[in-house]
């Protein structure tokens, strides 16, 4: 879902990189360091061991940036590093198992491709932004008032003057077309991992 004036962004702030700027570096991390800690996250057991990885990554960036060679558009080669480091650290704690070595060669972002098949946190947040957005308003009003103003289905009723049944229903249709939309838009989306982060929003129950 990367965007060409994403594309363009990155590459302005790497050149800048390679000339040793700070300031460019920092605005890089800060655009992607918390898509790669929950992307690292997928795979090791603490949020600590994810956020360790991923500050190892850009380190390595920075420590390398004179002599950083990337072939590819900046946010495939950051997955690409961030994927390679957690197959490290497993193999480094010896908790690799056969299902685990199987499970990250199989996945759709190994080194020699491109990741495009991989839908990044922010990336998914936006996707679910959208499909709220394209609820209908009785939805979207019941949907709003249960996921993000954390109100119980008995609290929405007596706010809307619908009975419980009522608004079981309306988020029961929500949920269907959430998921509709998301599978139409990123049909991978319900194979991938990731898929635990839309559990939030209570997509699958």
């Amino acid at each position: 879902m990367k965007k060409k004036s994403d594309e363009s962004d990155d590459e302005e702030l790497l050149e800048r990189i390679r000339k040793g700027d700070l300031r460019a570096f920092d605005n890089l991390f800060r655009k992607y360091y918390v898509d790669i800690v929950m992307f690292c996250a997928q795979f090791v057991d603490t949020r600590e061991d994810a956020e360790d990885i991923a500050q190892s990554v850009f380190l390595r960036l920075w420590e390398q940036h004179r002599e950083a060679s990337i072939h590819t558009d900046f946010r495939s080669y950051i997955v690409g590093c961030a994927r390679n480091a957690c197959l490290n650290f497993i193999r480094h704690k010896k908790f690799i198992t056969q299902y685990n070595s199987e499970y990250l060669t199989l996945l759709p972002y190994k080194q020699a491709e491109k990741a495009d098949g991989i839908l990044l946190y922010s990336e998914l947040m936006e996707l679910i932004k959208l499909g709220e957005d394209s609820l209908e308003p009785k939805e979207r009003e019941v949907w709003d008032l249960s996921r993000h103003a954390g109100m119980k289905y008995s609290e929405i009723a007596i706010e809307l003057g619908l009975s419980v049944r009522g608004v079981e229903n309306r988020m029961a249709n929500a949920k269907r077309h959430l998921r509709l939309f998301l599978n139409r838009h990123w049909p991978w989306i319900l194979l991938n991992p990731i898929i635990t982060l839309t559990q939030i929003y209570g997509l699958l129950q």
